[in-house]
């Protein structure tokens, strides 16, 4: 299955719009919501789950302000959205339509406020005038749902007229992760250039040229079962047969405090099996792969690198 990426600037409009989206389902649909409804759609993008999603968002970048071409791949036949919801085609399209109308181009577009604030279609301003109680919707067995407010009857009903959703008892369901705090910058990997990348490993004691040996080793031997990995999904639906490895045609190199990383991209290219009964016309021949392959800092003495690929791209 081929995977759609996010810049890491546009996972709050994402969880806005899923969560629009899942409002607008019909009643009979499963009523999914927080890390069940993000991970559902996440699987439909071609990752593992919503955390694997936001790893990769972060490796992507922060992206361009505009964010409207980045979500509407969520109206897309591709990724198959409705079978993860449990719907029809026409159900979800109908849904995403109206949840699309429902953001507005400004709220697509606003990435400065919080969160919650984003769930509740409000801004950062408007929300610390109000107050609230919290509490949390879980099973039976604590599994947690999705995080209850109830606000009070004091604060400005100009602004509460604004939330989507607010019952008539004042009350809002939001997300697991409406309280989510971005991670502080010095937490995340960097992103270097090649030069940078490979002086870093020399500063920790592995030669420039048999860092740049092994890498280069690694991908050209392994490639090839990593992006067939990547794709069993697509393969078994397609009937497409891939007997070489991946064109890598782009490549971003990681620093962080624990694990150096580098992230290539490309494309593999398959051919169509005449004698598959699987064999699906609309698959394209040539889907993409990201390989993420983890680099790990040797022990003291030891001049060669420990690789390994990053498992929430399969």
């Amino acid at each position: 299955m081929k995977q759609f990426r996010l810049h890491e600037n546009h996972l709050v409009q994402f969880k806005s719009l899923v969560n629009a989206i899942a409002d607008g389902l019909p009643s009979n649909a499963p009523r999914w919501r927080g890390a069940k409804l993000y991970n559902a759609f996440s699987r439909a993008l071609g990752h593992k789950d919503f955390n694997a999603l936001k790893i990769d968002s972060k490796r992507y970048g922060k992206g361009p302000a505009d964010v409207n071409d980045s979500l509407l791949v969520l109206g897309s036949p591709d990724i198959e959205s409705h079978h993860q919801l449990g719907v029809t085609w026409n159900e979800y399209h109908i849904a995403y339509r109206s949840a699309l109308r429902g953001q507005g181009e400004e709220a697509l577009k606003s990435s400065s406020n919080s969160p919650l604030a984003q769930e509740l279609g409000l801004t950062d301003d408007e929300l610390s005038l109000l107050e609230w109680e919290s509490s949390v919707n879980e099973s039976s067995d604590g599994f947690p749902y999705n995080y209850i407010l109830t606000f009070s009857q004091d604060c400005p009903s100009h602004i509460l007229a604004k939330i989507r959703g607010l019952s008539a008892s004042l009350e809002v369901d939001v997300s697991m992760n409406a309280f989510d705090q971005p991670e502080p910058e010095d937490d995340q990997d960097q992103e270097v250039g090649e030069s940078t990348f490979y002086e870093r490993l020399s500063e920790l004691g592995v030669e420039e040229a048999i860092a740049r040996n092994q890498i280069e080793a690694y991908f050209e031997s392994e490639s090839f079962l990593a992006a067939e990995a990547q794709l069993s999904s697509y393969i078994a639906e397609s009937g497409l047969l891939f007997e070489e490895a991946p064109e890598l045609t782009s490549y971003k190199y990681f620093v962080g405090h624990d694990v150096m990383s580098v992230l290539a991209t490309g494309t593999m290219h398959g051919t169509r099996d005449v004698d598959s009964d699987r064999l699906i016309t609309h698959h394209r021949t040539s889907p993409g792969v990201t390989l993420h392959l983890n680099v790990a800092v040797p022990s003291e003495g030891d001049r060669s690198l420990a690789l390994d690929w990053e498992q929430s791209c399969f």
